[in-house]
Formats: C-alpha cells, sequence, structure tokens
C-alpha cells in the first residue's frame, strides 16, 4: 500500500518512479523506490494492530537536488507520510547509468491498521 501511494506522489510531481531497477532511458529525474522492511506495531492482547512498511525513496537527478527534494518532502508531509530519515547520498562521476547524477535519499513509513479488539 505505502509503494503504489509513493508512486502515486511522485508521479503525480512529474518524476519517473520505478521499485528497484533503473529506467532504461537516462531521464533528468528519477525516484527509484527501495522496500526496506516491515514490522508489526502496537500491540493489544498480544496482536499486532499495526503492519508498519519503511522504504527509502531514492531521488536521481543531474540538476540542484534541493528544490526536488524539499518539493518530495512537502507532497509526503501532505499526505501524511511520516519521513525517518534524510540523507545526501552524493554526486556520481563514475562511469555507468548513474553517471553525472545527484542522489538524495528519503526514509519514509507507512502505518496499516490490521487488528483491532
Amino acid at each position: 500500500m505505502l509503494l503504489e501511494k509513493l508512486d502515486n506522489i511522485i508521479t503525480g510531481y512529474g518524476l519517473i518512479c520505478t521499485t528497484i531497477f533503473l529506467p532504461n532511458e537516462n531521464p533528468k529525474n528519477y525516484a527509484v523506490l527501495d522496500p526496506l522492511y516491515e514490522e508489526y506495531a502496537l500491540f493489544a492482547n498480544n496482536a499486532p494492530q499495526y503492519n508498519v512498511e519503511h522504504v527509502r525513496i531514492n531521488i536521481y537527478t543531474q540538476k540542484d537536488y534541493a528544490k526536488i527534494k524539499r518539493d518530495i518532502e512537502k507532497l509526503l508531509r501532505e499526505a501524511d507520510v511520516e519521513i525517518t530519515g534524510r540523507e545526501y547520498g552524493g554526486y556520481s562521476r563514475d562511469s555507468g547509468k548513474s553517471q553525472g547524477y545527484h542522489l538524495y535519499c528519503i526514509d519514509v513509513c507507512g502505518y496499516e491498521y490490521i487488528g483491532g479488539i
């Protein structure tokens, strides 16, 4: 559920969004969603009440990453997506698909109610 929500937010912003793999073409900006892990939270009567999904959004851009990351973070907050971490991943000078891209990572989590008393 969280991946679909993130995909809608990011593609709505105008970025190509994919999960795990890089697009075949070389767009100026794109995002890759990496599912990190899931966990149960908020137990009652020995039963979990929520499933929590953790995802890393990797934003690749050949332009200034600051505006894109601010815009994406604002959209995430407006959609009630919890931001748990952010970091600049660096600039790739290496050859290959990621050459010439800035990488900015945003870690997020989403809660899905799965039980009740």
